[in-house]
């Protein structure tokens, strides 16, 4: 942006609070999608229709829950 004269302030704080709030809608999504289903926006149908795990996600739950259960012993 090159700075001229005609430039207001409240032009200058509306592109400023713009910028801001299109920052934290993306840190919204990435949050969303990297934490999901924790709150009262859960979609328990959308769980429910997909229900297929790969063989590398079954092996890797029994890992992390026998280490869970080596830790507590």
């Amino acid at each position: 942006m090159i700075h001229t004269d005609k430039e207001s302030p409240v032009v200058i704080i509306s592109w400023m609070a713009t910028s801001l709030g299109e920052v934290v809608g993306i840190l919204w999504v990435i949050a969303r999608n990297l934490f999901p289903f924790h709150d009262k926006h859960r979609d328990r149908e959308a769980e429910k229709q997909n229900p297929k795990q790969t063989q590398l996600e079954k092996d890797t739950m029994t890992y992390i829950a026998k280490a869970l259960a080596d830790k507590d012993n």
